[in-house]
């Protein structure tokens, strides 16, 4: 749904981002290793307003820190123990979801394997659906250039 949100509905997000934190998959090791600036949400606006909040990913709907804002920050490149809401029956629909998705894992990696999915040349054609050429152009020729690296 949101890599649709991307390539369908022109919400614009960072792809050498989203590429450098999608090649780290399910390494939490490597995801701490990663530059501060480049561990942010790709569907966070300038602002910090997220961009997808309506159809915000599970992970965003479920961990809720009861923890000080300080022992979420990770600029050191360490992680803290963060109190986190108990969300035992949310996580159980997750869960059972990914089990009858057949995949799953952190967000970044993901939406990178969807938008690569997404971009691929179609033979059905959707008229019901608008979409905004010149953007899906430009996010294809961006992946096309990252894929290439």
């Amino acid at each position: 749904m949101l890599a649709h949100k991307v390539i369908h509905e022109g919400v614009e997000i960072d792809l050498q981002k989203l590429y450098i934190q999608g090649n780290v998959e399910n390494n939490p090791r490597a995801w701490f290793e990663l530059p501060y600036n480049m561990r942010g949400c790709v569907f966070l606006a300038e602002d910090g307003a997220c961009q997808v909040y309506e159809d915000r990913p599970a992970v965003c709907r479920t961990n809720n820190a009861l923890s000080s804002p300080s022992q979420c920050d990770t600029r050191d490149g360490i992680e803290k123990p963060v109190r986190l809401l108990n969300t035992e029956k949310a996580d159980m629909v997750v869960i059972a979801s990914y089990e009858a998705a057949g995949e799953g894992g952190v967000l970044p990696n993901m939406l990178w394997k969807a938008l690569g999915r997404l971009s691929e040349p179609r033979n059905t054609v959707t008229s019901k659906k608008v979409v905004k050429k010149s953007y899906l152009k430009r996010v294809k020729k961006d992946l096309s250039k990252i894929f290439e690296v």
